[in-house]
């Protein structure tokens, strides 16, 4: 284990300490780069996370935006190069769980490089090619549920909680199905992009059904359905492309009526027996957090229903 607690013998407070050898350095860019701005007016684009494995310890270093060039001092206070094999000794703090094992945060100009040497094609290639896949696929159950229970919540007007349980399951169930077809339809898509298409498409079309008094699951459906074949591949065209080349201006007003017209049945439809109608959904404001203007935080990875 690389972190150790040390009691400062004249103040009597405890800290932590990470000593060991670097055996990981993971540099990642950044899905969403902004400047910020310090207290003295200085601004800051950072473009990379670093992260450092320790001995088996995990520790966020924070941002940098030199990920090609990481530096850091040793014990003559001379700066050498930062990668794997490095003994070092770092003061960390203690962040939260993960899988019932502790993180840990510290900065990268104060680590003391006491030892080894540094392989430092490690860091370069980890912040020039995406994070290298485990084979293990990542368990995203918590999101699920959080996805179908948001969803039901909001249906029901955040009233009754077995209604909301007995809607979310079939929320849930309903985007299984979709996703299932979408990927099929799109067997280029990569099942992250998939997942993400497809539960914002979900999502969105609960509000619509909401909108027009008709929350069953068929009409969410409908909705669903709409959104993923009209919105999506002209969105996505323009995320893709920018402003060269946008979607025919005419086109625009057709998709439209056809999201519209996917939620109004010309032919009755039973209504869901555990969603009820209600009034248009209050809106909500976001709450924002501004990142360290010192490059601390870290970068939030989004994740896929």
């Amino acid at each position: 284990m690389a972190i150790v607690e040390e009691v400062d013998r004249r103040t009597k407070r405890t800290t932590l300490l990470c000593e060991g050898t670097v055996t990981a350095v993971y540099v990642n860019k950044l899905s969403n780069v902004k400047t910020y701005t310090g207290q003295q007016g200085k601004s800051w684009t950072p473009t990379h996370s670093v992260n450092i494995v320790v001995d088996g310890d995990r520790v966020s270093m924070g941002l940098t935006d030199k990920p090609d060039n990481l530096r850091v001092k040793n014990a003559d206070d001379k700066y050498v190069d930062f990668g794997k094999g490095l003994e070092i000794t770092l003061p960390v703090e203690k962040g939260e769980e993960y899988n019932g094992k502790p993180q840990y945060t510290a900065r990268l100009s104060d680590v003391c490089v006491v030892g080894g040497e540094a392989v430092v094609e490690q860091a370069t290639k980890a912040a020039s090619q995406p994070a290298a896949y485990s084979g293990k696929p990542k368990d995203t159950t918590g999101i699920q549920v959080g996805h179908a229970l948001n969803i039901a919540f909001d249906l029901i007007d955040y009233k009754g909680m077995k209604d909301a349980l007995a809607v979310a399951q079939d929320v849930h169930t309903l985007t299984l199905k979709l996703k299932a077809e979408y990927a099929a339809e799109h067997p280029k898509m990569s099942e992250y992009d998939v997942g993400a298409c497809v539960g914002h498409a979900v999502s969105n079309g609960a509000k619509f059904a909401k909108a027009k008094g008709d929350t069953s699951v068929e009409q969410i459906e409908k909705a669903a359905k709409a959104i993923l074949s009209q919105i999506v591949p002209a969105m996505d065209s323009y995320v893709r492309n920018g402003l060269k080349t946008q979607p025919e201006a005419q086109e625009a007003p057709q998709e439209e009526d056809a999201v519209q017209d996917s939620v109004q049945d010309e032919v009755p439809v039973e209504k869901h027996a555990r969603a009820v109608k209600s009034k248009a959904p209050a809106k909500r404001t976001p709450k924002i957090v501004q990142p360290d203007p010192d490059g601390d935080s870290d970068d939030d990875d989004l994740i896929p229903f």
